[in-house]
């Protein structure tokens, strides 16, 4: 509890005539407490989702904060799983005016406290959602009922790339120890309309354009999957480029295609387990597909290809568990860039492709041996791009 100190003067003739005396008297200063509640909701628009509820959802995992009027922080939690919060305040004042503020930080934090990931403008400071301002009585529990981000007809960008950030956590990222000791203070930029559709910069830097990408849960998956190649691999630079505006079946690079393949990877991972029937990334099937791309160099065949080794059904015995993936490349000596001689002599390009990932894997642990037998490489149509 604070204490306040207060000063008063007393005659200090017993002690002696001419001299008088300051004494510190001190007391507890009065704190007075209460809490806030209620429950704080988006309106899901996403879609290539393995559900699609278009309804109300309530904000998971977001820092919650009661702030008074004037600025100062009274008290701070988060939402639980259904978007609903009780919070503590504590305050000099015995009837505060304040209001609850959502930020757009993960309540889940890194080994150095800070948020997994949050939503912040391009200039950067803070994203918030406020309720009114409202007087707190004290010893009370200031009930705030439903509050609603955005409105049915106009979506909370915002609450949809939140949410699906939290899937990407929750669902994939958070099952490998290695992700949990690296993926943290990621900065998701928005808007950010250069990034016309999403673009990746760093470990801990991703922009998000203002437009209806926001609402597909697979692009903003898709670059948090960027996010987590760069620390699986080890590096911090794109050693790759693609021949243009890259998609599902355009002919691209050896390592343009590995890179966005994976990315479309972790996007199905986040919402299909390893059993889905017709697991999608953007409305494609991952599982299934022909051939694409020139000389069958495609980001889709790529995405099969992790997608076999994740599955457990089909006609492959190869059925890996998404921390493998993360946890097994953290080991590898190079990234995946060490093993340039098993590449395609004619297109001998620095990076990291799926011959590049067999091979390590193949050459460190035992446990994929089976990987020979399964004939990933020639089953999703990337022996042309890799031998």
């Amino acid at each position: 509890m604070k204490t306040t100190c207060r000063s008063s003067h007393i005659n200090a003739s017993i002690i002696t005539a001419v001299t008088a005396m300051t004494m510190i008297i001190c007391a507890d200063a009065v704190a007075y407490t209460g809490y806030v509640s209620g429950k704080v909701s988006y309106y899901d628009k996403r879609f290539n989702l393995s559900y699609a509820t278009s309804d109300w959802v309530g904000a998971r995992h977001m820092k919650v904060y009661v702030v008074e009027k004037n600025g100062g922080v009274l008290g701070k939690g988060a939402t639980d799983g259904s978007g609903s919060f009780s919070v503590a305040w504590s305050s000099p004042k015995s009837a505060p005016v304040a209001h609850v503020e959502f930020r757009y930080e993960s309540s889940y934090a890194d080994a150095d406290g800070k948020p997994r990931f949050k939503l912040v403008p391009p200039e950067g400071g803070k994203w918030v959602s406020s309720s009114k301002n409202v007087t707190l009585p004290k010893n009370e529990t200031k009930k705030f009922g439903s509050l609603l981000m955005g409105t049915k007809s106009n979506p909370h960008k915002l609450g949809n790339m939140f949410a699906t950030a939290t899937d990407v956590w929750e669902n994939a990222a958070n099952t490998s120890n290695n992700l949990t000791e690296q993926f943290g203070a990621v900065k998701i930029y928005w808007p950010v309309n250069s990034a016309s559709t999403g673009r990746t910069n760093s470990r801990t830097e991703v922009q998000m354009p203002d437009s209806n990408f926001a609402y597909n849960a697979s692009t903003l998956a898709h670059e948090l999957g960027h996010v987590i190649h760069l620390i699986a691999w080890e590096t911090d630079t794109w050693y790759y480029t693609c021949k243009g505006g890259h998609s599902w079946d355009s002919s691209e690079t050896e390592t343009c295609a590995f890179m966005e393949g994976w990315a479309n990877f972790v996007a199905a991972v986040t919402y299909y387990g390893p059993a889905a029937a017709g697991p999608q990334a953007y409305g494609n099937d991952v599982e299934g597909g022909t051939c694409s791309g020139a000389d069958e160099l495609s980001e889709s065949n790529v995405s099969r290809y992790f997608w076999d080794l994740y599955d457990d059904h089909g006609t492959d015995t190869a059925n890996q568990p998404f921390y493998w993936f993360v946890d097994k490349m953290n080991f590898f000596a190079k990234g995946t860039g060490s093993r340039q001689d098993q590449e395609s002599k004619s297109k001998p390009e620095t990076g990291s492709n799926a011959w590049d990932f067999y091979w390590n894997a193949k050459q460190t642990f035992g446990d994929v041996e089976k990987l020979d037998n399964a004939n990933l490489i020639h089953s999703n149509c990337l022996d042309e791009a890799t031998w």
